[in-house]
């Protein structure tokens, strides 16, 4: 299991938040399912990202749709993607992992709702490209400190990500880019922002890219709030009329008459 999923335990909030998401997938079914899949309306009352509805104070709504999917296949490859990245919270503990992972999936469901307000979204891929992102500026800080072999592993671990990830946007309709690029910007910018490198073993650029990217990350939140709290749409507000309990309640009728 350590050689497929290598760092995840029981104990690891990567392993948490993919049972959680699993079981968020179990209940959107249970609110409102439509040939096997969560209807839209299903995963719009547990909390999917919408624009208009975010702009009106349902700001909750940058949060939880990292713990919704629209499908099983896709609940499937977020999760997998994300279980791959134990090595990671080995590395940086389960709170900065967590922060990182929530905090680049925030900003990335931001920049989604900023630039593809008409879009419904949910799915942790925001926060899986935020990790990616992460890797990303982990390896640019310590290249110049990696042998070569280190270099070859985690450039061959990278690629196959990669590839992973394109063959999962190619079999995935409706992808959101926007939101997909805004976690990686996120997850990159954040590592950037909070790495703590001793003197001795910063590359030379590493201070100036540390400024830049707090700046940066200043100015993307600055950016997409005004956005869509201030010049995007602000209807319509609720695009379903059912709710999580009308849901569960016409799910217990349904399940009754059989």
């Amino acid at each position: 299991l350590q050689f497929i999923l290598p760092g995840i335990t029981p104990d690891s909030f990567l392993f948490k938040v993919t049972c959680v998401q699993a079981s968020m997938y179990a209940l959107s079914l249970l609110v409102g399912a439509d040939g096997g899949v969560p209807t839209l309306c299903s995963l719009y009352s547990l909390g999917a990202s919408w624009a208009p509805a975010v702009a009106h104070g349902a700001v909750y709504r940058l949060v939880t749709p990292i713990l919704l999917h629209a499908s099983m296949s896709h609940l499937f490859f977020n999760g997998l993607f994300q279980l791959r990245m134990g090595h990671m919270e080995a590395r940086f503990g389960n709170t900065q992992i967590g922060f990182l992972y929530f905090g680049s999936g925030i900003i990335g469901n931001l920049v989604g709702a900023a630039c593809a307000p008409g879009s419904v979204c949910v799915g942790a891929s925001t926060s899986g490209f935020g990790l990616i992102g992460s890797f990303c500026a982990e390896l640019a800080i310590s290249w110049h400190l990696m042998w070569p072999h280190a270099r070859q592993t985690s450039t061959m671990w990278l690629a196959t990500m990669g590839i992973s990830l394109a063959l999962f946007t190619i079999m995935t309709p409706a992808v959101d880019s926007w939101g997909h690029l805004g976690g990686f910007l996120g997850g990159w910018l954040m590592t950037m922002a909070m790495a703590r490198v001793p003197p001795s073993a910063q590359p030379r650029w590493f201070v100036r890219m540390q400024q830049l990217s707090v700046v940066a990350l200043v100015c993307i939140l600055a950016g997409t709030c005004t956005q869509v709290f201030a010049l995007g749409p602000k209807e319509p507000i609720d695009i379903c009329p059912v709710t999580i309990v009308e849901g569960l309640k016409n799910t217990g009728e349904h399940l009754g008459e059989l």
